[in-house]
């Protein structure tokens, strides 16, 4: 039951007819300079509470952590329909962050717990590509939406619609099963007193070389998606692209990128059958390959119809984003599953925050299609040097048996 309604959710809470709308909507009201520091703002409570929140959906409740997720998001659109002035648009935007910060692995906890109580969890790479999907047809679906909405009514009716979408989320996610097999494990005393959640969630990502390897692969390079992500209409712009078709452009990355969560337990197969089922870091490494070869190519011939490459890095990175966390939840034991997620998502968002500083640098002394090309370098360079590293890790392994 959890599962078909986590799909309601992905959709629900993804369908923002405001999304294609709001930087507009701040620009009527705020300084361009204004606008950069909301978006700082929105970024800071996913720095700050990540971890603290996938620590309580560990040991409290992780249905109602996704409940108050939605509720306060829904809250941002809420604050902004009466905002008239920069703080009330940084309140919306926090609101919208501290929900962000609340779902975040919680979701993937619920769903993952929810499956393997029925025996289930082989499915998860598939039940969470199908969720990504969702949300990226959703999110198409919002902006063509949106920006009808926007031209023919403003802004305030793609807020009540996106409002109202947030609160019906909220009402399914009221509806689902707690499930938290973490949290069933422990004593009475254990949840009553101070417990090594964090600390048990860091060893497993740290102390085990293999997974600190593949979680490094991960960060490394499924980063780099969401980095040139900011970047893409400027890209699209530069193949050629007039205002309307990179509006037609962005729905179609869109739908790759759902295409991509929903092929990846395909794309897993077919690696398996390429380097065998116990061999994660090869498959992901050659997907990472993959990625940046499409990238490179992309970058290189600078022509209309490499776009295609272009948009293939981002359906391998969708996919490539599913497999790393299903990955990651297969291995989780007795650690918290919402805290691990949390530290992973944590160093992701600090780490973005130094690829977009060294890509700005970057963009200094060269333009945005070169950029690709060197961004399809350094994944080049990171996957060569993990797989190098497990290789050795692997034989010196074998040797000490």
């Amino acid at each position: 039951m959890n599962i078909k309604k986590y799909y309601y959710c992905c959709f629900l809470k993804e369908f923002m007819p405001i999304y294609p709308l709001y930087l507009l909507m701040f620009e009527e009201r705020v300084s361009v300079a204004e606008i950069s520091a909301l978006l700082a703002i929105w970024s800071i409570p996913a720095v700050l509470l990540e971890i603290p929140t996938g620590i309580i959906a560990d040991r409290i409740s992780r249905k109602w952590l996704i409940f108050l997720g939605m509720i306060l998001q829904a809250g941002c659109y809420v604050t902004w329909i009466f905002a008239d002035s920069f703080l009330l648009y940084a309140a919306g935007f926090l609101l919208w962050g501290i929900g962000g910060s609340f779902r975040s692995g919680s979701e993937e906890a619920l769903i993952y717990d929810s499956l393997k109580i029925n025996g289930q969890e082989e499915r998860f790479d598939d039940v969470y590509g199908k969720g990504r999907f969702w949300s990226g047809l959703s999110t198409m679906l919002a902006c063509v939406l949106g920006g009808f909405v926007g031209m023919h009514y403003g802004f305030r009716p793609a807020l009540y619609l996106s409002v109202f979408s947030g609160l019906l989320g909220a009402v399914i996610v009221s509806t689902m099963k707690e499930v938290n097999l973490y949290k069933e494990g422990m004593t009475s005393d254990e949840v009553n007193t101070k417990n090594d959640t964090f600390i048990s969630a860091f060893k497993f990502l740290f102390h085990k070389k293999e997974m600190f390897l593949f979680s490094l692969l991960a960060l490394l390079v499924v980063t780099v998606a969401g980095v040139l992500d900011e970047y893409d209409q400027l890209i699209a712009e530069k193949y050629g692209l007039t205002i309307t078709l990179i509006g037609v452009w962005s729905s179609v990355r869109f739908v790759l990128m759902s295409v991509g969560g929903y092929l990846a337990v395909w794309i897993r197969k077919g690696l398996e059958r390429i380097v065998g089922r116990g061999n994660k870091i090869l498959s992901f490494a050659l997907l990472c390959l993959a990625a940046a070869g499409s990238l490179m190519i992309a970058g290189l011939v600078r022509q209309l119809g490499v776009m295609v490459l272009y948009g293939l890095f981002y359906l391998i990175m969708a996919a490539g984003d599913v497999l790393q966390e299903n990955y990651i939840q297969q291995q989780i034991g007795e650690e918290g599953r919402s805290t691990v997620h949390s530290l992973l998502a944590l160093s992701q968002n600090l780490y973005g925050i130094l690829c977009f500083a060294l890509f700005g640098l970057l963009l200094t002394h060269t333009d945005l299609l070169s950029g690709l090309v060197w961004a399809g370098v350094y994944i080049l360079f990171w996957t060569l040097v993990i797989g190098v590293l497990h290789r050795i890790l692997t034989r010196s392994v074998k040797r000490t048996l």
